[in-house]
């Protein structure tokens, strides 16, 4: 089924195989995975430290602080991918695969689909 997770202060680890995923706040880590939906991240902590998501069915959408920056991996098979232009993305970076840095900081940001879009956003 769906999950919907609000308000978290902690690490979350979060896996369905029937439906969407979105989460709202979290610390330290975020890892998602589903096979059957859409993975949905806000995230406003600035030393968030990684994030993983993973879906078969749907797409991609993480939201960071614009302060937040580090290593990104992006990776789709049926859509296409981009990070936001606030941050100076420096690596290789084709229509559906982007692999490098995004501004300034620590974080690791890596996110998979095989049927959607995956975006990298500011709040």
């Amino acid at each position: 089924g769906t999950i919907d997770i609000e308000d978290s202060i902690g690490s979350i680890v979060a896996k369905t195989s029937g439906g969407s995923i979105s989460i709202e706040g979290g610390a330290g880590s975020i890892s998602a995975e589903t096979t059957g939906g859409s993975i949905g991240v806000e995230c406003e902590d600035p030393s968030i430290e990684r994030i993983e998501l993973s879906t078969m069915g749907g797409s991609v959408r993480i939201e960071l602080a614009e302060s937040v920056g580090g290593q990104v991996e992006l990776k789709t098979k049926g859509g296409s991918v981009s990070v936001d232009d606030h941050w100076a993305f420096t690596g290789e970076e084709k229509r559906n695969y982007m692999n490098g840095t995004f501004g300034e900081g620590n974080t690791v940001v890596k996110a998979y689909t095989l049927g959607g879009s995956v975006r990298l956003d500011t709040l």
